[in-house]
């Protein structure tokens, strides 16, 4: 499952995005998750600007139920089965501890994350994993 963050979509006028006051959320009520997405990408390696927080939430994932979420830090988007993601038990061995803005957030690993990229297709993920890879030395 992942949670999109974006604060660009029409009805959400007037909130600020606001990625630490969201992982302190998800941290104080101990909410299992792994951050996909852009904020994984900066973890690994290559820092870019984004509006969107895409963490994995287990319970969500088994529901099978994609969603939006509107809360007072911008709308969350839930969305089920990511293309190339693995199990997500599989996923949280290889994460690791990453900082925003002050919050301690789970990342996926680095290989879950090229997979997921890659599998997307779309044009800003197959830069980022061109970037990531540079970054890494890892032959394409």
């Amino acid at each position: 499952m992942c949670i999109r963050f974006a604060t660009s979509r029409q009805g959400h006028r007037g909130v600020t995005f606001n990625p630490s006051r969201i992982f302190e959320v998800l941290d104080r009520h101990r909410v299992d998750y792994l951050t996909i997405g852009a904020w994984a990408v900066i973890a690994h390696g290559y820092v870019r600007a984004t509006t969107e927080i895409d963490p994995t939430d287990p319970r969500v994932l088994i529901s099978g139920a994609s969603f939006t979420m509107d809360t007072d830090a911008g709308p969350l988007d839930f969305l089920n089965d990511v293309p190339g993601a693995a199990d997500y038990d599989q996923m949280r061995s290889r994460a690791r501890k990453a900082d925003a803005g002050g919050v301690t957030v789970w990342v996926v690993g680095y290989e879950d994350l090229i997979r997921m990229k890659e599998a997307s297709g779309r044009e800003q993920d197959l830069l980022d994993v061109h970037q990531l890879r540079d970054r890494h030395s890892v032959p394409r």
